[in-house]
Formats: structure tokens, sequence, C-alpha cells
């Protein structure tokens, strides 16, 4: 037989567990139905985007969205990146999935040399000129568009299409979009 110290033992460890297990429950629905869901939502609101996955990991979501071919990138990134930061209080990555081929993975890849060197000198101009060279000898459409932190790269080859959002403040040089839809 149990005594009654043991009972009062074994009631306070239920109790604690049955606490942890609504307070986690509690917090899982509000991250699902206050935050992720009404976020989602306002995403795919916006022209061209036609799914939107938000995972939290460690602290920072991912909010990775899936696009169909647009017109100018620059505008569609600086529209999502203000929803979600209107959205989500602490640290994200926003993350753009876009409809890539090999012809356009290759032509990106041969491309960095020239992109990082004229990330390194600010030199856009110079950087568009070279990337519009490259693009009309692969037959690929070439855009490059720049504002103070990001530069925004578009390329296209008939229904294949790849974007590149690359920050560029204060010397830093970090890819934040991208990425295959397969």
């Amino acid at each position: 037989m149990m005594k009654n110290n043991e009972i009062k033992i074994l009631r306070l460890i239920i109790t604690i567990i049955v606490t942890l297990g609504i307070l986690l429950g509690g917090y899982n629905l509000y991250q699902e139905y206050m935050v992720k869901k009404p976020l989602a939502e306002k995403l795919l609101q916006v022209e061209a985007v036609n799914k939107v996955d938000i995972k939290k990991v460690n602290n920072i979501y991912t909010v990775q969205t899936h696009l169909d071919q647009v017109e100018n990138i620059q505008k569609i990134y600086t529209d999502l990146d203000a929803i979600i930061n209107d959205g989500i209080k602490g640290n994200y990555l926003l993350e753009i999935k876009d409809k890539r081929n090999r012809k356009l993975d290759k032509f990106f890849d041969d491309f960095q040399p020239a992109l990082h060197q004229g990330l390194a000198q600010k030199e856009f101009l110079w950087l568009a000129q070279q990337l519009e060279q490259q693009g009309q000898s692969q037959d690929i459409k070439v855009r490059l568009l720049v504002d103070n932190k990001r530069i925004y790269l578009q390329l296209e080859d008939g229904n294949s299409y790849l974007y590149s959002i690359i920050e560029h403040t204060a010397g830093a040089e970090q890819e934040t979009g991208g990425g295959r839809d397969n």
C-alpha cells in the first residue's frame, strides 16, 4: 500500500505534467491560429504568391513563399517583408521559392564572380551591364534591381525563372532568397 506522502507526491507530479501539457498545447494553438495562419492568409493575398510555409525553429521563423513568375521581384519581396515584419515580433527569414531550370542554375553559378566583384566594389551599373551582356548571349531575360539594402536578381528562361535576393548593406553579402520548387 502507498503511504499518504507517496500519494501526495504522485498527485503533484501528475498535476505538473497535466499543467505543462495544457500550457504547451495552448502555446502551440496560439502559434498556429494567432500567428502562422493569419500571416499565411495575408501573404497569399500578395500578387503571385501561390503557397506559403511557415516554421519556427529556435525562436526564428522561416517563411517560405512559392512565387509565380513576376514582373518586379523587388516590389513583391518588399511587400512580403513588410507583411511578415508586421505579423511576427522577433527574428524571421524570408525565403523565396522559384521555378529554376538547369540553364538558369548554370547561368547564375557562372555569374557568381562578377556578382561578388560588383557587390564588393559597389559597382551596380557595371554589374547590370555584365548581367545584360551575359544574358543576351545565352538568351536569358535578366533584370537587376537595387535598393539601399539588397540586390534583386531576376532571370527568366521561358516558363522557368530564378529569383535571388542578396543583402549588401554595410559590406555584408548574404543571399536571402532563392531555391527550387520541384
